[in-house]
């Protein structure tokens, strides 16, 4: 019974907060990834491949969005949480990027592909 109370412990985030390392990567690298994804869809696209391969960036931003909640509820709801591990206004804003970063990289996807498609470009 020992050992599986120090197994679940390993996964309550409950009693440790969230480093400033950790934030930024829930915040930046499903981005990063999803624009590679959404760039290489829009060559192929242009290529003569199906439009919906370029949509297939939506799925790292899903990820990091569900990456996101946690951090941004810690922070946000648990008032708790925020007391011990506030830290101010900086952590503040790490805690609220890993929700709002990917969501602003998909309105900027769907600007992106609405421009591109606007101006006719035929390389990229």
């Amino acid at each position: 019974m020992f050992e599986l109370t120090r197994i679940v412990d390993l996964y309550a985030r409950s009693d440790a907060p969230y480093e400033t390392p950790e934030l930024l990567a829930r915040a930046f690298i499903p981005v990063f990834v999803a624009l590679a994804v959404f760039y290489v869809g829009m060559k192929l696209q242009y290529k003569g491949s199906p439009a919906w391969i370029k949509w297939l960036a939506v799925l790292p931003l899903i990820v990091g969005i569900l990456l996101g909640i946690d951090p941004f509820n810690s922070y946000f709801i648990d008032p708790l949480y925020r007391d011990v591990y506030g830290g101010g206004n900086r952590r503040m804003i790490f805690h609220a990027a890993g929700l709002i970063v990917p969501v602003i990289g998909a309105a900027g996807m769907a600007f992106w592909s609405w421009w591109l498609n606007r101006q006719k470009f035929e390389d990229l």
